[in-house]
């Protein structure tokens, strides 16, 4: 009996032992629930808390920056209107102008034809006088005839006046002479002060040009500070994730704090152990409350972005409305049209900034949502990896985790995934450049279209004047020969006054004459008119009028000299017909001979103005052979330049080579490190992808070389062509200098240079005004691109915010994946994959590194393209608007000189006939010998004049045709040049679509890829999300078995204390040594008592979740045992 008491106490120890372990193991599982659950929870609504405090800043970030883009846009719009008002300023001012300009002109014609009007109602007066005072000379001379006839010896005495008064006519004529020549001399001065007054517009033009280099230089200035503004942006953006570093350091403190006082209070709630479940389902509540209220922000934000794009929607329509406005103003005037395109351009930008900012809003808020969670599930993770370290090291295995050689690799991954990431976004930014580049080249092709259409019609205009200044010249030698022979006609009234024959004749000529007066004196007025029209454009003619009524004044004082001689005639009352008519066809002849001097000096003015043209021409073709020399030097630079900046990319390419070796080596050393095959797979099809783009931008290096090529081609043709004109240059210089020799003999009077010289100044102001006009355009373009500048580094920000972003996402799967690969435990079996993708990661780098290089040098290469194709461009715009001119220039002088050459001949055979006339006339005008021989060596002069000016044709002739020569050269010249300017511009349009293709297929690739990459993250966020289920389910289970064990332990320690009462349990080794002595109701009390036991502990099993621990008091089992004994 006390043998089997002692086995019972025994069996009642270790029971009571085993209730003790059953105790501590409760304590200790109660301890990691507590552990895993409650601050858990707390670090969870920390992170929320935080996650909702980063939001709300950032949010009041981008309000802020939204605010100072609607303050920039208005600035833009105020700057858009000032610079309508500016050109509807200059507008109205060229308006006035004009108006004031057809103001004077139809002033200056009323005031042409009153003077016109004055003038032939003074002429009608005189030649009624004269017709009166004729008839009253016809009485006179009727009843002289009889005095004539007895006065015939004083006819010798006469005849000795005569030719005294043709001598003083001679000197008359030669001081006319010397008074052009004179004229000339002055016509020297004023040619002289002319280019005195175009050297003055020269220093202006330099002082402006300098001024608008002052601008620019300000200009220039302005994007400085806008670039020093944008990095102290920059700066802010980095002191502001610094202070999120700082906050996240802070929340990780916090947290531990938490996490050890979580600890210290475990002890104190043990006690309170059975309301463990009743306190997770309110810190469920919590958090089920704390969700609702991040589903209110996210609606919240939901919101604000949709107010965003509201007021993005509106912002277009406004900008669309000041686009239609612009385009409206762009009917009305030129310049307009490019600031309507650039503000478009903008708005187009501020529209895309606005969405990228929504976007990187959205993803933010998602992105920090999946950061919460996958730390959650990372904590779970570790604090499971915890318990089975703790387990491990129990059992006296040591296990080593190579987590910081994994966490440099991943951290080496993850720059090559953002260098990846900057590339596309380079090309990107690249792909932007070209297209406002694009728009910017085609606004500036319209320009120019424009201003080309503007010269050619200034052009069209020039010679619409120069054709009336030519009809004017024909008139006023018309009218100055009419004058003249209006003139020889009333000397020749004043000497046939002598006989009554002569008498008669004349009073027949002199009706004659006065039809021929009336027209003369219409042809007169019309001349007057032209002249009148032409004042305002030369104040030369109104000289050459002046000098025109000075003549005439002679000819008034002669017409009195003629009177005189007239009245010293009627005293010979005796000469006989045959002489006087004799001596009036002498007299004729000499008119005749003076008419032709007179046409003769015409035709010297007119080969003087030829000269002046052909001389104009010359300048004008050693100013383009000029630019041409300084377009080649300037395309001779751009070409140093770039082969510089192929040397400096080289360097660069070889330090970042260096890099990467070294990047190869550090990475070769951590061989024991490992990543997941599907990371492995998705590197090396990156690497392909790397790859494919590396080979097709070496093939884009390759086209470009061979454009550099074919530009190099193209700059020798040119210097060729350069070589050509020096030569043609030469060849035009010295046909000049024989042009000047041969000229020197025949200048007396050089006629309408002031109107040339006026045409000129009209033509440089219009230079000028087209060169302020380019200078605004450029300054527009200067300052959008540097507001270009600014909101493409505000781009670049968000994007690198969303890079950053992205690769803490990136970062944290990393890790995850990392977790769950060293829980597997296949770490051995992929280090040689691992060192395959290092090295293969080496080899990207270096591929991005080179890609970066040629983008770079394809971008540097098409901007020089893009400038040299304008320059060039420009310059042959320029060559071909001054060939046409050119063009037309010659053919006006060769039509001029081929007129004068006709003119020569014909008079040339009208002198031959009146020679020959002569020549019949010597025989019967024997007495008159003398007086004829001076008449017929002036003929003789005056025909090796003649000859000489028919050489001089002949030489001008010759001059012409090489003029036609090199004018189609010229014109094949300009020809092949907009040949190749158009497969220039063909060329560009191609290679601008295929890069455009490439970056689509780029992008498309680059987008398919982040679907990929959003599939597996969903993926991952599914497989944790039923890991987390099934621990909460293994979680939910361990606490009911706990609460099982706990209440058969109680029931147990109970039943072992009522057993006491009624019995001394013996130890162990006494229960088995008495056992075989004892009595069997001793057993059968013990069987019975311990079947009563079994049967307590089924049922308290079964009612274990309902009954309360500090109600259980024992009562069925004492009556079940009383009942059994």
């Amino acid at each position: 009996m006390e043998k089997e008491r002692k086995l019972l106490t025994v069996k009642i120890n270790e029971l009571e032992k085993q209730i003790e372990d059953l105790k501590d193991q409760n304590v200790q599982l109660q301890y990691k629930i507590e552990y895993t659950s409650e601050p858990m929870l707390m670090e969870r609504v920390q992170d929320i808390t935080d996650m909702r405090d980063a939001l709300a800043a950032v949010k009041k970030q981008l309000e802020a920056e939204l605010q100072e883009k609607d303050k920039e846009l208005k600035e833009l719009k105020t700057a858009l209107t000032l610079k309508d008002k500016e050109l509807n300023a200059l507008r109205e001012e060229y308006e006035t102008q004009i108006e004031t300009l057809t103001a004077e002109r139809e002033e200056a014609k009323k005031e042409a034809a009153d003077a016109v009007r004055v003038a032939s109602d003074a002429a009608s007066e005189k030649y009624e006088q004269q017709l009166e005072e004729k008839e009253a000379m016809l009485k006179t001379t009727s009843e002289e005839k009889a005095r004539l006839e007895t006065t015939l010896v004083e006819k010798e005495q006469a005849l000795d006046e005569v030719e005294n008064a043709n001598a003083e006519m001679q000197k008359k004529l030669e001081e006319v002479q010397a008074q052009g020549e004179a004229d000339a001399k002055s016509l020297e001065q004023l040619r002289l002060e002319l280019e005195q007054a175009a050297t003055k517009h020269e220093q202006k033009l330099q002082q402006l040009k300098d001024e608008d280099q002052q601008k620019f230089e300000d200009l220039e200035n302005h994007a400085q500070e806008q670039e020093a503004i944008a990095a102290e942006k920059t700066q802010e953006l980095e002191d502001y994730k610094h202070d999120c570093v700082e906050l996240w350091k802070i929340n990780e403190d916090l947290k531990q704090q938490i996490a050890l006082s979580s600890a210290e209070t475990m002890l104190k709630h043990a006690e309170l152990r059975e309301n463990a479940l009743s306190g997770q389902t309110v810190l469920q509540d919590k958090v089920t409350d704390l969700e609702n209220q991040l589903e209110e922000l996210q609606e919240q934000l939901n919101r604000k972005t949709q107010e965003i794009a509201e007021l993005q929607a509106e912002a277009e329509s406004h900008n669309m409305a000041d686009s239609e406005a612009s385009g409206e103003d762009d009917d009305k005037f030129v310049v307009v049209g490019g600031d309507g395109g650039a503000i478009s351009i903008l708005t187009e930008q501020v529209a895309t900034a606005q969405r990228e900012l929504t976007e990187a809003m959205e993803l933010n808020l998602h992105l920090n949502n999946r950061n919460a969670w996958l730390e959650e599930q990372y904590q779970m993770l570790s604090s499971v990896q915890s318990e089975g370290d703790d387990d491990a090291e129990e059992s006296g295995v040591v296990k080593l985790s190579p987590e910081e050689r994994i966490a440099a690799l991943e951290q080496e991954l993850q720059e090559a995934c953002r260098a990846a990431n900057e590339k596309a976004e380079h090309v990107s930014n690249l792909e932007q450049n070209y297209s406002a580049l694009s728009t910017e080249f085609d606004r500036l092709h319209s320009a120019h279209n424009e201003l080309v259409d503007i010269k050619q019609a200034g052009d069209a205009a020039l010679n619409d004047l120069r054709n009336e200044v030519e009809s004017l010249r024909s008139y006023q030698a018309s009218a100055s020969e009419k004058d003249q022979a209006l003139y020889a006609k009333d000397q020749e009234l004043a000497e046939l006054q002598s006989t009554n024959s002569a008498l008669s004749s004349q009073v027949e000529h002199l009706n004659n004459v006065e039809g021929q007066l009336q027209q003369t004196n219409d042809a007169l007025i019309q001349a007057q008119n032209e002249l009148a029209e032409a004042q305002a454009f030369n104040a030369r003619v109104q000289h050459e009028l002046e000098e025109l009524k000075g003549a005439n004044v002679a000819a008034s004082k002669n017409d009195e000299q003629v009177a005189a001689i007239q009245n010293e005639l009627a005293q010979v009352r005796s000469e006989k017909d045959s002489i006087t008519t004799e001596l009036t066809q002498s007299q004729a002849f000499i008119r005749d001979l003076q008419l032709k001097i007179q046409e003769l000096e015409g035709i010297v003015n007119g080969q003087m103005n030829d000269k002046q043209s052909l001389e104009q021409q010359i300048q004008n073709l050693q100013e383009m052979t000029q630019e041409n020399m300084e377009s080649s030097y300037e395309l001779q630079t751009n070409l140093e330049s770039t082969m510089e900046e192929l040397e400096k990319t080289r360097a660069e390419l070889r330090t970042e080579q260096k890099k990467c070796a070294n990047l190869l080596q550090s990475v070769e050393n951590a061989k024991q490190a490992s990543i997941p095959r599907e990371e492995l797979d998705r590197a090396q099809s990156e690497i392909a992808n790397l790859e494919e783009q590396v080979r097709h931008f070496r093939g884009l290096e390759q086209s470009l070389n061979q454009q550099l090529q074919d530009e190099v081609r193209s700059k020798g043709a040119i210097v060729a062509e350069l070589q050509t004109a020096q030569s043609e240059r030469v060849a035009i210089e010295e046909e000049q200098k024989r042009l000047k020799a041969s000229y020197d003999q025949a200048v007396e009077q050089l006629a309408f240079t002031g109107e040339l010289q006026h045409t000129n100044d009209d033509l440089s102001r219009s230079l000028e005004q087209t060169r302020a006009k380019l200078m605004q355009a450029e300054q527009q373009i200067n300052a959008m691109r540097a507001e270009h500048g600014e909101a493409q580094k505000q781009v670049e920000t968000l994007t690198k915010k969303n890079l950053s972003l992205v690769s803490e996402v990136q970062s944290m799967r990393d890790q995850a994946d990392s977790q769950q690969q060293m829980a597997r435990g296949q770490l051995e079996q992929l280090k040689a994959a691992h060192a395959d993708s290092q090295r293969q990661l080496a080899e990207i780098t270096h591929a991005l590194q080179s890609k970066d290089a040629e983008v770079q040098r394809n971008v540097s290469q098409r901007e020089e393209l893009i400038n040299r194709y304008k320059a060039d461009k420009h310059s042959s715009g320029q060559q071909l608007a001054q060939l046409t001119a050119e063009c037309e220039q010659l053919r006006r002088a060769h039509d001029e000189a081929k007129a004068t050459v006709e003119r020569a001949h014909h008079e040339l055979e009208q002198i031959r006939a009146q020679q020959n006339a002569t020549q019949q006339e010597k025989s019967s005008l024997e007495v008159e010998v003398a007086q004829l021989r001076g008449l017929s060596d002036e003929k003789s002069h005056l025909l090796q004049e003649m000859d000489e000016q028919k050489r001089v044709n002949q030489r001008l002739e010759e001059t012409s045709r090489e003029l036609e020569g090199l004018l189609q050269k010229s014109k094949a010249y300009c020809e092949e040049l907009s040949r190749e300017s158009e497969d220039k511009v063909s060329r560009m349009q191609e290679f601008a679509s295929h890069v455009e293709q490439e970056a689509r297929d780029e992008i498309d690739r680059i987008a398919h890829e982040n679907g990929v990459l959003r599939d597996e993250l969903e993926q991952l966020a599914q497989a944790r999300f039923e890991e987390t289920n099934a621990h909460d389910e293994l979680r939910v289970k361990l606490a009911e078995l706990q609460a099982e064990n706990n209440v058969l332990s109680a029931r147990a320690h109970r039943l072992t204390q009522q057993l006491s009462q009624y019995t001394v349990l013996p130890e162990d080794d006494e229960l088995s040594a008495g056992g075989q002595g004892q009595t069997p109701d001793l057993w059968e009390l013990l069987s019975s008592g311990m079947e009563q036991l079994k049967a307590d502990l089924e049922l308290a099993s079964k009612y274990a979740a309902s009954i309360d621990a500090s109600s259980v008091d024992g009562g069925i089992g004492d009556e079940s045992f009383t009942v059994a004994n």
